[in-house]
């Protein structure tokens, strides 16, 4: 009898690690070459201040002046290249697309949705058609415009970026303690919000490994860095999508 249940403990063991390998493959299945370390669902792009050559990334955010935009534009032809706004004249970018570099795409300081407004009429009165021909979204840069998002689905943008440090020091004032809960519930909050409106969330900074992978686990769809910081962000966010892989197959186990 002792022998016949010890035969019984490992056949129930042998069946849990069989059940528990299939949930573990149909998970792997869910995402292409899951077996190379680099393969990441969460995007990785790459913030330029100025003139970059290629680099095999999800695409970049321009943070400089219409020459390094162009510049970076024409290097990224396969990529999307958002521009960060500066009230700049509207014309330059028709002149951009009239070169042949649709990739790119405006991401507008965000106050009030009549500025969002405004831009649109504007890029309507060139003969660029927003949303369709140029892609439209918002930076979140402080504590009132994350509580707009449901605003701006309804406005209609394409994206939504959220200023890491300019939000931290609005919301948190001189105790820049970037960790803190509740500023890491109102970075939650806009992942969560844009995700139930299909809005396309990324955020941008520096970020120490701890931060990445909690920024992964909010649900941002992209992560923007500058390239010297691209390869262990990369790596960090491949390692963190692993865990919860791991995690919802053994989730999906214990339910059994």
């Amino acid at each position: 009898m002792i022998w016949e249940g010890g035969n019984k403990q490992i056949s129930d063991y042998l069946k849990k690690t069989s059940i528990f390998n299939d949930i573990l493959n149909k998970e792997v299945k869910k995402r292409e070459d899951f077996k190379e370390e680099l393969k990441t669902v969460t995007e990785i792009k790459i913030l330029a201040y100025e003139k970059i050559d290629f680099v095999e990334c999800d695409g970049v955010l321009a943070d400089s002046n219409f020459d390094v935009l162009k510049a970076v534009a024409n290097n990224f032809k396969s990529k999307t290249v958002w521009y960060k706004f500066k009230d700049d004249d509207l014309r330059l970018i028709r002149e951009i697309h009239d070169l042949g570099l649709n990739n790119v795409g405006l991401a507008l300081p965000f106050t009030e949705i009549e500025n969002i407004k405004a831009v649109k009429e504007s890029l309507k009165s060139i003969g660029l058609e927003p949303l369709e021909e140029i892609e439209i979204g918002a930076v979140i840069e402080a504590p009132a415009a994350a509580n707009m998002i449901e605003s701006l689905s309804e406005e209609g943008v394409d994206f939504l970026l959220v200023d890491f440090y300019k939000l931290a020091r609005l919301s948190l004032g001189e105790n820049l303690n970037i960790k803190n809960k509740g500023f890491m519930r109102i970075l939650s909050n806009i992942a969560k919000v844009a995700k139930y409106y299909n809005i396309e969330a990324g955020i941008f900074g520096s970020f120490d490994e701890e931060m990445t992978a909690m920024l992964v686990n909010m649900g941002f769809d992209s992560i923007i860095v500058k390239k010297e910081d691209f390869e262990k962000t990369k790596k960090e966010v491949a390692r963190t999508e692993r865990r919860l892989l791991l995690n919802a197959a053994r989730k999906d186990l214990k339910e059994l």
